[in-house]
């Protein structure tokens, strides 16, 4: 079996929990932590140590009758405002911002 060795996009902090449980810790950052995260995203982030921030929210799936694809419009709503502090209050580009879904 052949096992990624080296990551070159992934936030050190980030990779480290997928290294600990998919890679035995064999698995090395190349990217460096540059971002001061616990000044650059102050307004959303309430673990300043991690670049990620986990929402959990409840509502309901909604769809439209010609689309097979689902959306929850409560999601939608508090990405929304968490974008816009992200833009608005730390001044993030909104080309550095990611939203992953499930």
């Amino acid at each position: 079996m052949t096992a990624l060795k080296d990551s070159y996009r992934a936030h050190p902090k980030i990779l480290k929990l997928y290294n600990d449980i998919f890679y035995e810790k064999k698995l090395k950052a190349t990217k460096e932590d540059k971002i001061d995260f616990k000044n650059t995203y102050k307004s959303i982030l309430s673990n300043n140590d991690a670049p990620v921030l986990l929402i959990h929210a409840e509502g309901e799936d909604e769809r439209d009758k010609d689309s097979p694809s689902f959306y929850n419009i409560l999601e939608v709503n508090i990405i929304f405002d968490l974008i816009l502090k992200l833009v608005c209050r730390d001044q993030v580009d909104p080309k550095e911002i990611a939203v992953l879904t499930p």
